[in-house]
C-alpha cells in the first residue's frame, strides 16, 4: 500500500543478485546536446551516479541490489570517451565530449545507444581533401578570409564553426590531448559535426590571437599584416590570395628576400653591412605600408639607418613633397641636427625648440626634416596636427611606454603616411610597453590594451607559457629589427 509519495512493502524483500545492463541516451535539453547514462536492472532503470551513492532499487515486489563494480567500470567507459558530468543545474545529464567512435565503442562493451530524433545518429566528418580558403582584398588595407569545406555536396563556412568552438571552450577541452584525436560538436539543426583536434586548435589559436576571438557574423576580416601571416600558416592552407599579401608573406619569412635597393645619392657615410641591412628594413616597411621598431642598441647608428632612408624617399619622390618629424628627448634633438648636416646635407632641416620657434611654424610644409622634442610636442599639438607628414620618428620612444600618459595620447593623434619608432630598451618593465609602441605604430594590430593583457601578457608574465610568447614573437617579429654589439662586433671599429 501506499501512502502519500512514499512506497511501504508489507513484509520483508530480501536484496536479490542483480545483473546490470548500461544504456546511454542522447537528446537535446534546453538548447543542448546531452548524454544520459543509465544502468538497467531487469525491469526497472537508474541513472548511473557519479557520486557513488548506489541505494537499492526497490519495487512493490523486490528489493534490487544495485552492482557497484559494474556501475563504477560502465562510468570510467564515459569519463575515457570524455563524457563528463555536468555539474549544474542538470548533475544526471553528461557533455557531448564524446568522439564519433564513442556509438562502435560503447556498443562494443554491451552498452545500448540511443540518439533523439532531434539529434540525429550518423556524425559528419570532416575531410581534408575538400578544404578551401582564400584571401580576398577588400579595400583600405583589409582583407577578408574565406575559407570553409563540404561534407556530402554541403558546404560549411568556417567562421561560424569558430563560434561554436569558442562557444564550446573547445581549447580548454582539448588542452594536452593527441592532434590526431577527434572532436565533435553540434549544429543548430542537432548534426554532429566531427572535427580534428589538432588542425583546428591551430585555427583557432592562430585567429584567436589574431581577432581576440571575436567570431562575429560575416566574413573574418584582417589587416595586411595578419593576411600575410595567415597566407604562410599551414594549417589554414591558403590556396588563393592578393599578389601583394603573398609578395608580403614570403619576405616576411625571409629577410634576405627583402629587396636591396641602392643607397641614396648624397649619403655622406659608408654604411657598415648592418647598416645598409638596417635601411633595407625600413625601406621595406615603408613599400608595404607597416611600421616599426628599430631597436639596436645605442651607438650602432640608428639615426644614420633612418637618414638614410628619409634621402631615399625624398629622392625617388615618394614623400610626395611632405616634410618628415622626428620626435626626441630635448639632449637628443641637436644631435639628430649635426647627424643630418653631417651625414645627408642636401636634406633641408627645421628646429622648432626654444622660445622662438613659433615663428618658424610656417617653414613647416617647407622643409624635408622637423626637429621637436616629446617635451614640446604637447604645447604644440595644435600646429602639428595642421600637417600631414611623410615619416614620423619617435627616437627613444619608451617615451611612449605608458598609453595613458599625454605625450603618447599626442603623439598617436599626428598624421603621418609612415610611422617609425627607434629605442634600445622597447621593453623596460613589462609587455604593456610593448603593446604601448605597436598600438601607436600600428593600431589595432594588438588589440585592446585588455585583450592584449588576456591573450599575451597575462599568460607570459604571470604563467610563464611559452607557446603564447612565441606566438606573439612570430606575430611583431617583423616589425621589430635588432641587433646588439655582441651581433656585429665584427664590423664595429677599434675602441
Amino acid at each position: 500500500m501506499t501512502k502519500g509519495r512514499h512506497l511501504e512493502i508489507e513484509g520483508p524483500v530480501a536484496a536479490k543478485p542483480s545483473h546490470a545492463r548500461f544504456l546511454l541516451r542522447v537528446e537535446r535539453q534546453l538548447g543542448e546536446i546531452c548524454a544520459m547514462a543509465y544502468a538497467i536492472y531487469g525491469e526497472s532503470q537508474v541513472r548511473l551516479e557519479p557520486s557513488g551513492m548506489l541505494p537499492p532499487i526497490v519495487t512493490p515486489t523486490e528489493k534490487i541490489k544495485r552492482d557497484r563494480t559494474a556501475e563504477m567500470s560502465a562510468l570510467q567507459a564515459l569519463y575515457a570517451l570524455d563524457l563528463l558530468p555536468k555539474a549544474w543545474p542538470h548533475p544526471e545529464f553528461y557533455w557531448q565530449r564524446f568522439q564519433h567512435e564513442a556509438t562502435p565503442a560503447l556498443e562494443r562493451r554491451g552498452w545500448e545507444v540511443q540518439f533523439s530524433a532531434h539529434v540525429g545518429l550518423k556524425p559528419l566528418i570532416f575531410r581534408t581533401e575538400t578544404w578551401k580558403a582564400e584571401i580576398i582584398e577588400e579595400g583600405r588595407g583589409w582583407f577578408s578570409l574565406s575559407a570553409g569545406f563540404e561534407i556530402d555536396g554541403e558546404s560549411f563556412d568556417l567562421q561560424p564553426i569558430l563560434a561554436a568552438l569558442v562557444a564550446n571552450r573547445f581549447l580548454e577541452v582539448t588542452e594536452g590531448k593527441p592532434k590526431g584525436q577527434e572532436f565533435m560538436i553540434f549544429l543548430p539543426d542537432g548534426r554532429g559535426l566531427v572535427l580534428p583536434v589538432g588542425r583546428f586548435r591551430k585555427i583557432l589559436t592562430t585567429l584567436g590571437e589574431l581577432l581576440q576571438f571575436k567570431f562575429t557574423e560575416g566574413p573574418i576580416k584582417v589587416a595586411k599584416l595578419d593576411a600575410a601571416i595567415l597566407a604562410e600558416d599551414d594549417a589554414i592552407e591558403i590556396e588563393a590570395a592578393p599578389e601583394k599579401v603573398k609578395a608580403l608573406s614570403e619576405r616576411l619569412t625571409d629577410f634576405q628576400r627583402i629587396d636591396r635597393v641602392p643607397e641614396p645619392d648624397g649619403l655622406q657615410a659608408t654604411l657598415r653591412d648592418y647598416q645598409r641591412d638596417g635601411f633595407h628594413w625600413i625601406q621595406f616597411l615603408a613599400r608595404y605600408e607597416l611600421n616599426g621598431i628599430l631597436a639596436d642598441d645605442m651607438g650602432l647608428g640608428k639615426t644614420l639607418q633612418t637618414l638614410a632612408h628619409l634621402l631615399a624617399e625624398k629622392q625617388a619622390d615618394k614623400n610626395e613633397g611632405r616634410p618628415s618629424l622626428v620626435i626626441a628627448p630635448t639632449s637628443v634633438v641637436e644631435n639628430w641636427q649635426r647627424e643630418a648636416a653631417k651625414f645627408a646635407p642636401s636634406l633641408r632641416v627645421l628646429i622648432l625648440q626654444g622660445a622662438e620657434r613659433h615663428r618658424q611654424f610656417a617653414e613647416i610644409p617647407h622643409s624635408d626634416l622637423i626637429l621637436t622634442s616629446f617635451a614640446l610636442i604637447t604645447r604644440d599639438l595644435d600646429t602639428f596636427l595642421s600637417h600631414r607628414f611623410h615619416l614620423l620618428v619617435l627616437d627613444e620612444a619608451q617615451h611612449i611606454k605608458n598609453p595613458g600618459a599625454q605625450v603618447t595620447k599626442a603623439v598617436c593623434q599626428l598624421d603621418a603616411t609612415h610611422r617609425l619608432c627607434l629605442s634600445g630598451t622597447p621593453v623596460e618593465n613589462n609587455l604593456g610597453e610593448l603593446w604601448s609602441l605597436l598600438n601607436f605604430l600600428m593600431p589595432g594590430l594588438l588589440g585592446s590594451q585588455e585583450n592584449f593583457n588576456e591573450t599575451f601578457r597575462n599568460p607570459i608574465e604571470k604563467n610563464g607559457n611559452q607557446g603564447k610568447r612565441d606566438s606573439l614573437a612570430a606575430r611583431v617579429g617583423p616589425l621589430i629589427l635588432r641587433r646588439t654589439k655582441h651581433d656585429v662586433a665584427k664590423e664595429l671599429p677599434p675602441k
